[in-house]
């Protein structure tokens, strides 16, 4: 928790007018730090080093974020095909929420959870609608 040293819940926060903030750059952080490269960028590093991405929550709480999002980005079935690994993707989606979960509860943040975008979506198309 970034300054406030009671917790509130997100609702209470809103109505008293407080600003929430949520860091973000995690693909920027991880790239300086060498663990993901250019290209296509899938979170499967998290299966062999989930302590990094804590590390990363943990540095964002310190610096302010009054939220730890768990990292979703490119999770879905799609862009893990791309790198043969979709049989992965509930497992990185489960590991992502946990290791944010447990930050945030240790630091009293506020946990936040997303759905990853699919570039293969198309609202009219069955088809597609199936794979995705």
């Amino acid at each position: 928790m970034s300054v406030n040293s009671v917790r509130k819940s997100l609702q209470e926060r809103l109505e008293s007018g407080d600003t929430i903030l949520c860091a973000e750059g995690y693909i920027l952080g991880l790239a300086r730090r060498g663990y993901i490269g250019t290209g296509i960028w899938t979170p499967h590093f998290m299966l062999e080093q989930p302590e990094v991405l804590t590390s990363m929550h943990n540095e964002f709480v310190h610096c302010g974020s009054d939220v730890v999002q768990a990292l979703q980005y490119y999770t879905h079935r799609e862009k893990m095909h791309q790198v043969g690994r979709e049989d992965d993707l509930e497992t990185i989606n489960r590991l992502a929420l946990r290791l944010a979960r447990e930050v945030a509860k240790k630091t009293g943040s506020l946990f936040a959870g997303n759905t990853c975008n699919s570039t293969i979506y198309q609202p009219n198309d069955e088809k597609v609608a199936t794979e995705v």
